[in-house]
């Protein structure tokens, strides 16, 4: 086992993989600590009824959305679709739609693979309305830079523990998909607390 850590990039990646436990900690303090920013970004957009949650990435990084969408579906009560951003540079027309709203969740580890950065410039143009939450393990990513000043986008920087230097995407994978649980029960009890206050759709007067 250890000759394997010390072939190139095997040391790195076997630390990256242990470190993922104290890592993840580190994920929940800080969406806790980014709670009020993320939730005043994403309650109004999905608020709307007609509103499609798209979750894109590049490579290993578009498998967070398939990994997120059918639990994110279900709870949310929201159109939620994974597309990879190969996809979407590919094939805008097939993916997108441009009178539905809609919500793309960017997940990226260094935020500078082209098709990343691409695929949100192809959504700002195929699209009437559209919000972007990019989630990236990279404060210097192309993603994080060019978006953090953007009117219509919440950028989250993970720690940098989570950039991973080895060959295979082991922490900023795992810490990625751990973003999205957190927001997903805000925005569950923020629409109890509505029902409650008589403002919910199914309020009967």
């Amino acid at each position: 086992m250890k000759q394997s850590f010390e072939t190139p990039g095997g040391e790195l990646t076997a630390r990256e993989i242990a470190q993922q436990p104290d890592v993840w900690l580190d994920i929940a303090a800080l969406v806790d600590r980014e709670r009020t920013r993320l939730e005043a970004f994403l309650a109004p957009a999905l608020a709307n009824p007609r509103i499609r949650v798209v979750l894109t990435g590049a490579g290993t990084s578009s498998y967070i959305g398939a990994c997120l969408a059918p639990a994110l579906a279900q709870h949310l009560g929201q159109r939620v679709e994974a597309v990879a951003t190969t996809d979407l540079v590919s094939g805008p027309h097939l993916y997108l739609q441009r009178d539905v709203p809609t919500l793309l969740v960017s997940f990226a580890r260094s935020g500078g693979s082209p098709e990343s950065v691409a695929a949100i410039d192809v959504a700002q143009c195929a699209l009437d309305e559209v919000h972007h939450l990019v989630i990236t393990c990279n404060a210097e990513g192309l993603l994080a830079t060019q978006m953090s000043g953007e009117s219509n986008a919440c950028v989250l920087v993970l720690p940098d523990s989570t950039n991973d230097r080895g060959f295979a995407m082991t922490s900023s994978f795992t810490s990625m998909v751990l973003t999205a649980p957190p927001w997903r029960r805000w925005l569950r009890a923020r629409r109890a607390a509505e029902h409650r206050r008589g403002r919910g759709p199914c309020h009967r007067r």
